[in-house]
């Protein structure tokens, strides 16, 4: 009991004194009909009803909780997906020995202070019973789990959320975003042992695209091994199911990860398969994420460029030479020879027939002319040699167009050039001052000018891949270069491949790459880069090679007007949306397409499905499907705009490349961690079933809302002064008193 009203005790005391002293003085004269006796019974019920009166004037109450424990609802999830089945636990599963905790601790210590309910999430959330559980669901949504049980006991009181796993969530869900704190806590057992014994693992398989044919693209492969000490292994790639390639590679210590790139040449025509997979060994705990796959999209159309060229000379004829000789290629010229005897300039066209006549003034004659492309050269053009809107039409061609753009040769770098103009910002150096550097101690040094030095940047760029490995030593035995143009140092974002010492002393940037906008843009600042074909043997492509993989790399950004591209997937029995983006032939957002798309699988007949319109801003229709086989997926799409079809090329998904559940098999202590701590929960062992329920309880004592009951206001209360006071009249009367 307590009192809502209490009064301090400086007041509470006088009230006592003064009610007692009315008391005594309403029967202090001695009357011949009051005994001794009856005085003190009546002095007694009259101080006792005054003393009740200040009682009920402070307002005794009764404090109660809003509801027990026993009200309180605790929901136990059990992760049921296939990582439950790893036996880490002294040789047994995972999922026998939560079975057994459930059976002998957790269900009958909760259920003695909780209504308690239990179910298994794995590809759904169910009901289930302990002896019936199994760890056969393919994935393991946490975050989902907990919002299909919140969501379901919506509205009831409860003391948290029990999960018994091993912490490997494979939904889609983010922890950062998802709204659990301030909710209900969650409280996670952790299953299974935080250490492997003995297992080996495809960590990631990453791939270059294969923007163009007979392109040759890095394949990297991160593997690592535990418990098998510093003892090498074989990393086998496999392309379509055929082995290709395998390595021995060689841990630095146990645990530690070890990165491998091989080089691969992905299918013109198809997707191509790759799969990287490590044999496995005596004892392993887990095989199945020995192997991972990956599909590297087919190249499709071939990329169109544009090469300007201010005057004719040797690095035009052996540029078009190098760019002609790739079948992924197709390169337009226009080469400006001179004027005329009106003083005008002339240029001679090297082009088809149908994209010639667009080219004959000098440069495309329009926005859809120059968009056809995917990559313009400037090779010793000067800035002056076009107008501003031509310019500006070359900085849009990149921001939004998503093109390349490249910049070669001393007149396009004259004074004042680009400065100030749309396309300076596009440029990935400052071209108003010098800039003096030394190269990173990594990448070699040359005190020989015009020579090529590879940065730590430009020694991992595929552009200047031109001997693998060896690359920084092969550009430095290379022929130097006849010169080099001095420019300021790389915009922000932007990365210097390759420097080269100049005739000052200093070293000053020769290649530097960037993104801008969309597209992506390249500057190289040498002279005479002829003398890599001339000057070396026959069978040495390094020329070549050089100016192929640049084009290639700056048209990668470059979308066809109609591009496909598949999300998702990454588990069986998940979605997969198909995005289509349509353009117009001046490459603005189409919003009124007709986009039908025809979807073939393993498991699936060939089904059509109509593509809504999901951003008009952006042109992208999207159809969605349910991949529930792992394997490939294509998509066909056909596409119609004012009743003229459009090329679209078909797109490709692997749906279960990476066996998710088994991908690091230890127990995930800091997901449930984090988990546990946003939701204001713990995380706890096998052995503390007594610490969560007092946890359980401690959390429902603290949540409730105190009620107060009035104790004053009842009919007790009422009779028992009306009592009080009749006792003292009838005692009055017997006394012979009014």
């Amino acid at each position: 009991m307590t009192f809502a009203n209490p009064w301090p005790w400086w007041v509470l005391v006088p009230a006592l004194v003064a009610a007692a002293g009315l008391a005594y003085r309403a029967y202090a004269p001695r009357l011949p009909t009051l005994s001794r006796r009856r005085q003190r019974v009546l002095v007694g019920l009259r101080l006792l009803s005054l003393v009740l009166l200040i009682v009920f004037l402070m307002r005794p109450v009764r404090v109660l909780p809003a509801s027990g424990p026993r009200q309180a609802l605790v929901p136990v999830l059990v992760d049921a997906s296939r990582s439950m089945r790893v036996a880490d636990l002294d040789g047994r599963r995972r999922i026998d020995v939560a079975r057994e905790l459930l059976t002998d601790d957790l269900l009958p210590a909760l259920g003695e202070e909780f209504t308690v309910t239990l179910q298994a999430f794995g590809d759904e959330v169910v009901a289930v019973e302990p002896d019936a559980l199994d760890a056969s669901g393919s994935r393991s949504d946490v975050l989902g789990a907990l919002d299909a049980v919140r969501e379901q006991y919506r509205g009831q009181e409860l003391a948290g959320i029990v999960v018994v796993t091993d912490g490997g969530d494979t939904g889609t869900g983010d922890l950062a975003r998802h709204p659990l704190a301030g909710d209900v806590p969650v409280f996670a057992v952790g299953m299974g042992a935080p250490r492997v014994e003995k297992d080996r693992e495809v960590l990631s398989v990453t791939a270059g695209r294969a923007v163009l044919r007979d392109t040759v693209v890095p394949l990297g492969v991160s593997v690592v091994s535990h418990g098998f000490g510093d003892e090498a292994f074989d990393v086998r790639v496999l392309e379509n199911g055929q082995p290709v390639q395998v390595r021995r590679v060689q841990p630095s210590e146990d645990g530690s990860p070890v990165r491998e790139v091989f080089q691969v040449s992905p299918s013109a025509d198809a997707a191509t398969l790759y799969t990287v997979e490590i044999p496995v060994a005596s004892g392993e705990l887990v095989e199945q994420n020995n192997a991972r796959g990956l599909l590297v999209q087919p190249p499709g159309r071939p990329r169109r460029l544009l090469v300007l060229q201010g005057a004719p000379g040797y690095d035009h004829a052996f540029l078009m030479r190098a760019l002609r000789a790739d079948a992924g290629l197709e390169a337009d010229a226009i080469v400006r020879k001179g004027q005329n005897d009106r003083g005008e300039d002339t240029f001679y066209v090297q082009a088809s027939p149908d994209r010639a006549v667009a080219l004959g003034s000098g440069f495309p004659d329009s926005r859809r002319a120059l968009f056809g492309y995917d990559t313009v050269v400037f090779a010793n053009v000067p800035a002056g040699l076009m107008s501003g809107d031509e310019l500006e039409l070359i900085e849009q061609f990149v921001a939004e167009r998503g093109g390349g753009l490249l910049v070669m040769g001393a007149e396009s770098f004259g004074r004042p050039g680009f400065l100030g103009s749309p396309v300076e910002a596009v440029l990935p150096l400052e071209l108003e001052d010098r800039w003096n550097g030394e190269p990173p101690a990594d990448a070699g040094r040359s005190r020989e000018p015009n020579h090529v030095i590879l940065t730590s940047e430009g020694a991992r760029h595929p552009i200047m891949q031109i001997a693998g490995a060896e690359s920084p030593a092969k550009w430095l035995s290379l022929p130097p270069l006849g010169g080099s143009t001095a420019l300021g140092g790389p915009r922000a974002g932007a990365s210097v491949l390759a420097l080269t010492l100049g005739p000052g002393g200093g070293y000053q940037p020769l290649v530097a790459v960037q993104r801008y906008g969309r597209g992506r843009s390249l500057i190289f600042t040498g002279e005479a880069s002829w003398r890599w074909r001339m000057l070396t043997p026959l069978e040495d492509t390094s020329y070549e090679r050089f100016w192929q993989q640049a084009a290639r790399w700056l048209a990668t950004s470059a979308p066809s007007p109609v591009s496909v591209t598949l999300n998702g997937g990454e588990t069986p029995g998940s979605m997969v949306s198909v995005d289509v983006v349509v353009r117009d032939e001046e490459f603005r957002p189409a919003s009124d397409a007709s986009v039908t798309m025809s979807v073939s699988g393993p498991g699936m007949d060939q089904v059509e499905r109509r593509a809504e319109l999901v951003d008009a801003n952006e042109g992208i229709y999207r159809v969605a499907f349910r991949a529930d086989v792992a394997g490939v997926y294509r998509a066909t799409p056909v596409v119609r705009r004012a009743g003229t079809a459009l090329e679209a090329s078909d797109a490709w998904l692997l749906v279960g490349g990476a066996d998710r559940e088994l991908t690091d098999p230890r127990r995930n202590d800091e997901f449930l961690r984090r988990l546990t701590a946003v939701s204001g929960g713990q995380l706890v062992g096998v052995d503390a079933v007594p610490r969560l329920t007092e946890l359980l309880r401690a959390g429902v004592a603290g949540a409730a809302p105190t009620a107060y009951r009035d104790i004053w206001h009842s009919g007790w209360t009422f009779a028992l002064i009306l009592g009080l006071l009749c006792s003292e009249w009838v005692v009055r009367r017997q006394a012979g008193l009014r």
